[in-house]
């Protein structure tokens, strides 16, 4: 059997070139997309591994140290409590069970009235007619010893004036006149009072009549304190508590309880004493610091065999006791820590006070600080003892600066830490 040619035509023999000119064609597409990827991946893992650095965590430390506790050397009766205005009570004594205020309610009248109707400073209120029905109040405190200020039916008193005789001679009449007019009885003003002192967060002072001669009416030496800031804190009434004597038409010029008044500081603010309270004294004084900087304390002391003994005994724990409490204090030390650098890549420095720092103050208060530190984000490096920023530190109304240093070295991210980053960003 004969073998069979196979033919292949010119055209063929043209293709061949083009099929190949093709598949090398493709494999060079594939190849320059391949080294793109490479040198793209390339590109964001250079950039990934050389990035900025994350910011150091800056955490500040623990509180700072309070100084030596103030010591109170308390009378040996009664209820006695101490306290500077905008720290509240500093310290009492006995101060748990209430117990009867004397005319140191009056205060508390006062602070009411107040809130009822208002009287603004250097304003003299309402024209309160004066009636028979005051007469007869004037004449039962008279029949008990109870002090007084004379009134005269058909005339008038205004409401500041009322509160002066109340406040400053400490008129138990005047208290009842006052009130009377005010809330309409005794049984109103007694309950819109006590749900005064409820809304005002005094829940062991209880009032059972306006002028403090009910043994009924009963307060704690703690709150009395802060009764006694209240009151300050109104500018009518400090006016008057801090007033030695007024002019009371028919009452003629009456004096105030508080002999105290106008000394060493002292601006107000109120004399008590019944048989059953004892003698009870609040007081406000001002006090000067070496610095020049002041500060008012308020104290009391409740039951006390006569006002005179009650005044005599709070006077060493206002200007002596407290007074003493205020001092330089050493709020920092070199090298104390206040707060600690930590980085995303585990290194840890200390930041610490660069020197020593004392402020002026109350010594029991807690110290506040704030940091500000420098933004070391891109710096991979820090040593020990490089100054970092400051830190700004308050004891009550002092504060100052201190630079801060970092203790410690952090050392820069490794490799593998660099690395790493490429895939995790």
């Amino acid at each position: 059997m004969g073998s069979i040619m196979r033919i292949i035509e010119p055209k063929h023999f043209e293709a061949l070139p083009r099929i190949k000119h093709k598949r090398h064609y493709r494999r060079y597409i594939v190849l320059l997309l391949i080294m793109g990827i490479i040198i793209g991946l390339g590109w964001v893992g250079y950039h990934r591994y050389n990035q900025p650095l994350p910011a150091y965590t800056i955490t500040p430390g623990k509180e700072l140290s309070t100084g030596p506790e103030v010591k109170f050397a308390w009378p040996t009766y009664g209820q006695s409590a101490v306290g500077i205005v905008g720290k509240g009570v500093i310290d009492s004594n006995n101060s748990d069970e209430p117990q009867p205020t004397a005319s140191v309610a009056k205060i508390i009248t006062a602070l009411v009235v107040q809130d009822k109707e208002p009287l603004a400073l250097n304003q003299d209120g309402d024209d309160i007619p004066i009636t028979k029905a005051d007469q007869q109040i004037y004449d039962k405190y008279y029949l008990v010893n109870g002090s007084i200020v004379p009134v005269l039916p058909g005339t008038t008193l205004t409401q500041k004036q009322l509160m002066q005789a109340m406040l400053i001679p400490s008129a138990n009449n005047m208290a009842e006149t006052l009130t009377n007019y005010t809330f309409g009885s005794q049984e109103e003003y007694v309950s819109y009072a006590n749900n005064y002192l409820k809304e005002n967060g005094f829940v062991k002072t209880t009032v059972a009549d306006s002028s403090g001669f009910s043994p009924d009416t009963v307060s704690t030496a703690a709150e009395l304190v802060r009764i006694g800031e209240l009151a300050m804190n109104d500018p009518v009434i400090a006016q008057i508590v801090g007033q030695s004597q007024a002019v009371i038409p028919n009452g003629g010029t009456v004096t105030s309880t508080n002999w105290l008044l106008n000394k060493d500081g002292v601006n107000g603010i109120k004399t008590g004493n019944t048989n059953q309270a004892g003698g009870c004294y609040l007081v406000s004084a001002v006090v000067t610091h070496p610095d020049n900087t002041k500060s008012t304390v308020i104290a009391v002391i409740m039951g006390a065999k006569t006002v005179d003994q009650a005044i005599t005994d709070i006077q060493p724990l206002v200007f002596v006791q407290a007074k003493s409490g205020f001092n330089d204090v050493a709020v920092l030390s070199e090298g104390q820590q206040l707060g600690v650098i930590a980085t995303a890549w585990g290194e840890k420095a200390a930041i610490t006070s660069a020197s020593d720092l004392s402020l002026f103050g109350w010594q029991e208060d807690r110290p506040q600080y704030t940091l500000d530190v420098t933004d070391v984000t891109q710096v991979e490096r820090t040593v020990d003892g490089q100054v970092i920023g400051s830190a700004k530190v308050t004891l009550g109304q002092s504060s100052d600066t201190v630079a801060v240093k970092q203790t410690g070295t952090i050392n820069p991210p490794d490799f593998w830490w660099k690395f790493k980053r490429i895939f995790n960003s």
